[in-house]
Formats: structure tokens, C-alpha cells, sequence
């Protein structure tokens, strides 16, 4: 998700192309209109290299993300 912000902030993204062209990208996971779980990325930390703590040799840093959203589903 891109919520739209012109103003300024060091947490702000800008990506080209896009209707919504600027502002603070969040990582969501929803379902059937629900939004189960959310991560706000900055560019500021680009050092992390995961969110969840864990080791995944070959995944992408936005592979990552998704795996820390689907790790804090309500499992029974």
C-alpha cells in the first residue's frame, strides 16, 4: 500500500510511475477485505537484513516481509 504524503519526511518513498507516486509504503496482508497484519518500510534502516529474526538463504528482503506477515497469523 502507498499512503499518499507530500510532505516532508525522511521515511517517505518515491517510486516512479505509480498513481500514487509518493508517500509511506506498507507491506499489508489482507483477505476478504480484511487486513490481518501490516509492516511500515522506511528507507531509512536499509542495514536489517529481515524483520522475523530468522535465516533465509536466497530469499529477497521483500520475500522476508512476506514471511513475517504470514508468521503472525493467528495459527490454532
Amino acid at each position: 500500500m502507498m499512503i499518499c504524503f507530500y510532505g516532508k519526511s525522511a521515511h517517505t518513498v518515491h517510486i516512479r510511475g505509480k498513481p500514487t507516486s509518493e508517500g509511506f509504503k506498507i507491506l499489508a496482508l489482507c483477505d476478504y477485505g480484511y487486513t490481518w497484519t501490516f509492516v511500515p518500510m522506511s528507507c531509512i534502516d536499509s542495514t536489517k537484513t529481515n524483520l522475523w529474526g530468522g535465516d533465509l538463504m536466497g530469499i529477497s528482503k521483500t520475500g522476508q516481509s512476506v514471511v513475517h506477515l504470514a508468521l503472525q497469523l493467528p495459527f490454532q
